[in-house]
Formats: C-alpha cells, structure tokens, sequence
C-alpha cells in the first residue's frame, strides 16, 4: 500500500558479541494477480501495510535463543514483512502491478543500510581493531 517498511532491533547484550548479527525476514507468503492481492488485503492488511504493525516488537522464537546460546546475547534484527514479495520485488504501483507496491529489495536494501550506518553491523570487533595496530 507504499506504507514504509521497517525493522525492530536489539543491541547485543555482551559487548564481545558486538559484531554478531541474527537478522530474521518475517515470512508470510506472497500475493501475484489483482485478484490474490484482494483476498490477501481482506485476510491478511499485516502483511501488506506497516499501518498494523505493533510499536515493539517481541523477539521470540529464532530470536529468543535458548539461555547460554552463543547467540542469546548476539545484535537481533527483525525485519517486518509488508511488501507481499518474498522480500524480494521491486516495483511501484502501476497497471502492471494492478496498483500494489511490491518494494521487498529497497526496504531490505535500506533496511541493512541503515543496520550498517547507525548500528555498527558490520564493523569489526575491537578483537579484530587491535590486531592492526
């Protein structure tokens, strides 16, 4: 519906994990002609608009790893589906799309752009920093 895509992100909690990332893509299938587009509206506008998106996200499930997981304290990003592309389409409304926005790419591009530019993902660890010196 051309609403903005988005992410919900968790700083790692041990500092020695700063440069471990678990970025999860929701899943939710995908609509392909005027018609399952409708039914996929009527069914399901959570997968195609951030207008329903809650204000926080709960990490649960791959991004809630068991207590002494490696991951457990890792960075965790989990980026919302809203395109109905598979995270993958790159397209505006238009005749050919029957009016649907399908921006699953740019969102993912902006989505690991930003990750990168204001959330360190990335960098190296400090590990890593004081080996080049």
């Amino acid at each position: 519906d051309g609403t903005p895509g988005g992410y919900f992100w968790r700083e790692a909690t041990d500092k020695s994990l700063r440069d471990v990332w678990v970025v999860h893509l929701q899943g939710g299938g995908w609509c392909y002609s005027q018609a399952s587009c409708a039914r996929r509206w009527a069914s399901r506008p959570d997968l195609m608009s951030s207008d329903h998106w809650p204000a926080k996200a709960s990490f649960k499930g791959l991004l809630d790893p068991p207590h002494g997981s490696a991951l457990q304290a890792a960075n965790m990003a989990y980026v919302q589906y809203c395109t109905s592309d598979a995270h993958m389409g790159n397209a505006g409304a238009s005749k050919d799309t029957h009016g649907w926005h399908f921006q699953g790419q740019s969102i993912m591009e902006a989505a690991l752009a930003e990750l990168m530019n204001t959330r360190g993902m990335g960098e190296p660890s400090s590990d890593e920093s004081d080996e080049s010196d």
